[in-house]
């Protein structure tokens, strides 16, 4: 487990698979008028993970958590991508969202292959939440196979006010 990244805008699968040549994004940062959130930067990430195929077909959903509590990021509907190990979109996924949390039925997959997801999160969906300048929210991501977790990310993502 802990092959989930979290990754700037702009990553590609050949960035993440077979080596990761980019950074982990730590966190993101938002500025306050008032005490309600009016912009986030930066205005995307993605979260990329590994899965094996259990089966030709099967479910995979991407979790989010915050502590404290708070609201979650939207998953860009379209951005949800599966992958074989030589970075081709695998075409047969049906995705769908809510809430943050991002569900794919996944058809025509080789039993017992590796392969690639990233979606997509906007950040700006967190603008007109209430926060404090002091506030820091550590977000976690999950990756669950038929409902069973079998990767997530190590540190997270920490959204805290720009300095």
């Amino acid at each position: 487990m802990c092959n989930g990244h979290i990754l700037p805008t702009g990553t590609t699968c050949q960035q993440y698979y077979p080596v990761i040549t980019v950074a982990d994004l730590p966190g993101v940062c938002f500025n306050l008028k008032g005490n309600i959130i009016n912009n986030v930067a930066p205005g995307v990430f993605f979260y990329y993970t590994l899965i094996t195929a259990p089966s030709a077909s099967f479910a995979v959903d991407l979790t989010q958590s915050v502590s404290p509590s708070f609201k979650a990021f939207d998953v860009n509907h379209d951005q949800c991508i599966v992958y074989d190990t030589t970075c081709t979109r695998l075409q047969s996924v049906v995705v769908s969202t809510s809430g943050g949390q991002a569900h794919l039925a996944i058809s025509g997959a080789k039993p017992g292959a590796i392969y690639i997801i990233s979606s997509k999160y906007s950040t700006p969906s967190v603008v007109g939440q209430t926060a404090k300048n002091n506030s820091v929210f550590t977000y976690k991501f999950l990756t669950k196979v038929n409902g069973a977790i079998v990767d997530g990310t190590k540190n997270g993502l920490v959204l805290k006010a720009c300095k």
